[in-house]
């Protein structure tokens, strides 16, 4: 019992010195460095604008911002050699002429965490690609018909005709082909693409510039952006006489409402028993249920402030889904 009842030592203290080993605080220069690390850690976290690169990222890219205000934003800090708007994923990759310009434009865009790009709010920072593969300039144009929002070629049938009515009245084409669906189509299955070849690499180069980031409005039926950028091909090849074919060739002197005005007689020496004169009554009730054609009713705005009111082709022939010109 005795044994059992024996008091349990307590701990000892240690003694006041080791306390005060225990209780004294880091040096000053070591309090300082994991200051500067954490904030270093949290900056990164918060803003992790990646290692300096000329290529600068930028992502919120929405359909509404184009690729014109985004060189626009870039110019102001050195020259734009490259750029590549990643349409599918909202994204846009820009090469500047060097490191330095590229660290100008991401500390821009910094200062407030993003900049406003057509009014939309853009987040830039440098990207992982230090230069953009850079696919010389020529006269045949790799042209991407895309809509956000849904498939395309579900509501309308992208053929070369279509692709002509917007891109003749530009300068003169001579070829165009409609790709067909491949492994990195379907995956971006809301854009159509097709080739186009101009006569000349200026006429290409002034296409391209005009008309890239440009929404296109084909009456009620459809609308789409266009995405341009150079082809790696450099001269059309494929056979754009065969039948039922996604290619055609367009002789010198062809224009859009030439053109349309040729497909609109064969389809009345089709129907038979129809006079020419009746041409200008036919309404809605016209070629492809399109009625009279205006070209002049196809325009662009947003030429002096940057703005993208588009190509407006409501008026403009197209063909509707499931119909064959």
């Amino acid at each position: 019992m005795s044994a059992l009842m024996q008091p349990v030592p307590q701990q000892q203290a240690p003694p006041p010195q080791q306390q005060q080993q225990q209780q004294q605080p880091p040096p000053p220069q070591q309090q300082q460095q994991q200051q500067q690390q954490q904030q270093n850690g949290k900056k990164q976290y918060i803003n992790d604008i990646g290692d300096p690169s000329r290529v600068v990222h930028c992502r919120n890219v929405t359909p509404d911002v184009t690729q014109s205000g985004l060189v626009a934003l870039c110019m102001q800090f050195g020259r734009v050699v490259n750029t590549v708007m990643l349409r599918a994923k909202n994204q846009a990759l820009i090469e500047m002429e060097d490191d330095a310009a590229a660290q100008k434009v991401v500390e821009h865009c910094q200062s407030h965490g993003y900049v406003e790009v057509d009014h939309r709010r853009v987040y830039v920072k440098y990207s992982r690609h230090t230069e953009l593969s850079d696919i010389p300039a020529g006269k045949t144009l790799l042209v991407s018909m895309y809509n956000p929002d849904c498939d395309i070629s579900t509501m309308i049938h992208i053929t070369p005709v279509v692709v002509y009515q917007i891109f003749g009245n530009w300068g003169e084409v001579e070829k165009i082909v409609v790709l067909a669906k491949n492994a990195s189509s379907q995956q971006n299955h809301n854009r159509v693409q097709a080739l186009v070849q101009f006569a000349s690499q200026d006429v290409a180069q002034n296409v391209k510039d005009v008309l890239q980031g440009q929404p296109v409005n084909l009456g009620e039926a459809a609308s789409f952006f266009l995405d341009i950028q150079f082809s790696k091909v450099q001269e059309i090849t494929t056979n754009t006489n065969a039948a039922n074919s996604n290619a055609m060739t367009f002789p010198k002197g062809m224009t859009p409402s030439l053109l349309m005005m040729q497909n609109q007689m064969g389809w009345m020496s089709q129907m038979g028993g129809l006079s020419l004169g009746g041409m200008g009554n036919m309404g809605a009730a016209g070629v492809g249920g399109l009625g009279n054609v205006n070209m002049n009713a196809m325009n662009m705005g947003g030429a002096n402030g940057g703005g993208s009111a588009g190509l407006n082709m409501s008026a403009a022939p197209f063909m509707p889904f499931g119909q064959n010109m």
